[in-house]
């Protein structure tokens, strides 16, 4: 939807701009000149010309009273069609996989259909109204030749002065009605655009922020967040701390909460209660950029953008040398596999990185967070693809290197390598502490321990 209004909408209201704002200021002043010289030239007319007037300015109203609601349906239909076609694009693997081409199809064409109907009910609005407009003006000139023929005594230059004057705003009328035709789309478009940019921003900037030097510690006081759209607590009442240097696994059963911790530490969301505490200051205290310039967060669906490799680990920091590229790489184990391309750090990747293996882009995204150095690195089941003699090894790097580092996944073997492990279950902590005392008195960490170790 929001591409929709980025691209569709905007060209809406660029090509009225563009293409109407000559004919808009030419097109009243012919209309307006050709009825004062009416009036002036024919006041006997003047009636006729104000019937016809009142007449047309009632088709033009009802024509942006009627097709304004339905050329904001045309845009709603495209957003529709667009996000099926998204959708099937970024899902054609498992499409194919369960043959299910002909159901795809089958929707395609309901949507398509539906935006063809929507567009037909907005079209046809301008098929009636504008004939309507003409209709009007040409019945005005003929009521005029029926008059002057009644009385009689009308000059001709006089009577085809007033006809090319009608003739005149015969067409001025039916360049504002297409105007206003054009505006009543362009209207709807502006409305979807203006909604986006007056999207408030949930997490604002302190007015006097403190400047962050560097990170010490990492505390959670007690700390409560629900989504905006619900009214279920997604997390109660979580506390833990870290200090720099130290390592903390979250892990928990699907749907516990762990993500959305993790996504209130650099301020993607702000708590409803409690406070994410950073050197004992409140986030909130510290600018957004500046908070997030030392805060590193890897996902487990790693986003790489078009380019070469080199391009991609420099965003976080232009300015990083060849050693420091390297170094990043060898730390995530990504470096023979870089040094084994033809053209190594210069290799370009496809849209998303479409190229590499899933494992390949995991790694990648690690040593891009590394380059920039981070002091909070952030792992959201970040190695998730790789097998467990590769991940053994990148979180050995990891753990060496003096920063924070938070680990979310749902692998025991993975969780019990980090100094302290917090468990959490439907939102709450129920268990925080080592990997040996958790198994002893934490029964949700012992069930998934058994489920994947097994063993009492």
């Amino acid at each position: 939807e929001l591409i929709t209004r980025l691209t569709n909408d905007v060209t809406q209201i660029k090509s009225f701009v563009y293409g109407m704002m000559r004919i808009l200021i030419k097109a009243p002043l012919t209309c307006i000149g050709a009825m004062v010289l009416i009036i002036v030239k024919t006041q006997e007319y003047a009636f006729i010309l104000g019937v016809l007037i009142v007449f047309s300015a009632i088709w033009v109203c009802l024509n942006v009273f009627i097709g304004y609601p339905r050329y904001g349906a045309v845009q709603e239909k495209l957003d529709k069609l667009n996000s099926k076609i998204r959708e099937f694009l970024i899902g054609i693997r498992i499409v194919k996989a369960f043959s299910a081409e002909k159901k795809e199809n089958e929707e395609f064409v309901e949507v398509s259909k539906a935006l063809g109907m929507a567009n037909v009910k907005a079209l046809r609005v301008a098929a009636i109204f504008m004939p309507l407009v003409n209709f009007t003006v040409n019945m005005g000139i003929v009521v005029i030749l029926l008059m002057s023929n009644i009385k009689g005594k009308a000059e001709v230059g006089s009577l085809m002065a007033t006809i090319n004057y009608m003739i005149q705003i015969l067409f001025a009328l039916s360049m504002v009605s297409n105007i206003v035709n054009r505006s009543v789309r362009a209207t709807s478009s502006a409305n979807r655009v203006k909604e986006v940019l007056e999207c408030t921003i949930c997490q604002k900037d302190s007015v006097n922020p403190i400047p962050l030097k560097r990170i010490e510690s990492l505390e959670f006081n007690k700390v409560s967040f629900t989504y905006p759209t619900s009214t279920v607590e997604t997390l109660k009442g979580i506390s833990f701390s870290l200090k720099k240097g130290e390592s903390l696994a979250i892990i928990g059963p699907t749907g516990s909460g762990k993500s959305t911790l993790i996504n209130l530490i650099p301020r993607f969301y702000d708590t409803t209660d409690g406070k994410v505490l950073i050197n004992c200051n409140s986030i909130n205290n510290f600018a957004m950029d500046n908070l997030r310039g030392k805060i590193r967060v890897v996902t487990q669906r790693p986003i790489l953008f078009s380019g070469t490799i080199r391009e991609n680990l420099k965003m976080a920091k232009e300015s990083a040398s060849e050693e420091e590229l390297k170094e990043a790489l060898e730390k995530a184990g990504a470096l023979n596999f870089v040094n084994a391309l033809p053209q190594g750090l210069d290799t370009v990747l496809g849209q998303r990185g479409v190229n590499l293996s899933g494992g390949q882009k995991q790694r990648l995204s690690i040593a891009r967070s590394l380059c920039g150095g981070c002091e909070v690195l952030i792992l959201d089941d970040a190695t998730s693809a790789l097998d467990s003699f590769t991940e053994a090894k990148v979180l050995n790097n990891l753990l060496a290197l003096p920063l924070m580092l938070i680990i979310v996944t749902q692998r025991i073997s993975t969780a019990r390598r980090a100094d302290n492990i917090l468990v959490l279950d439907e939102g709450s902590c129920v268990g925080y502490d080592k990997h040996t005392a958790l198994l002893s008195n934490c029964s949700v960490y012992k069930e998934l321990y058994s489920s994947q170790i097994g063993g009492n």
